[in-house]
């Protein structure tokens, strides 16, 4: 299926709600306000009308931005685009835009970040905190924590490595 994708730049309406569905997978939504900017005729610049989207993560990507992104913050969000349509208790049909997220960043022109990978759970699954080695005799890969003082490779038995 084909669904159209976007990618937006604009402001936190509000922080990152994080909560947790059936299941224990994790899922955040917020809003986000772009607003149009334009130079009149006479060089003056003005506000145009303020779009507001729904963002929804999910999995890491839903804890990342809840641990990370604040109100105001100037966020960068790549996903889906959906359009939803809602009745109202007053009887009015509502529309709004929506985003399933893929990726969200902050805008940089706006903030310095220092970028921090979080602990994963099984993290000798997790390729940034392991490293393999190819075991000659059975052919599979043996996970080795990074830091182990475990052998790198096979040849570490004094083999020297032809050039």
């Amino acid at each position: 299926m084909h669904e159209p994708q976007i990618t937006l730049t604009g402001n936190l309406g509000w922080p990152p709600r994080l909560r947790t569905v059936a299941g224990g997978t994790s899922v955040a939504d917020f809003r986000v306000a772009c607003t149009q900017r334009r130079r009149d005729a006479q060089g003056e610049w003005s506000d145009g009308e303020t779009l507001w989207f729904g963002v929804t993560c999910w999995r890491q990507l839903a804890e990342n931005a809840a641990a990370s992104l604040k109100k105001g913050d100037r966020v960068v969000v790549a996903g889906r685009l959906a359009q939803r349509t809602w009745r109202g208790d007053d009887g009015v049909e509502h529309v709004n835009l929506e985003i399933e997220a893929s990726s969200v960043g902050v805008d940089l022109n706006r903030c310095v970040v220092s970028v921090e990978r979080p602990a994963r759970k099984g993290a000798a699954e997790d390729l940034w905190a392991s490293t393999g080695v190819i075991n000659n005799e059975t052919s599979e890969v043996e996970v080795q924590p990074v830091g182990d003082a475990g052998p790198l490779s096979p040849l570490d038995d004094g083999e020297e490595i032809a050039a």
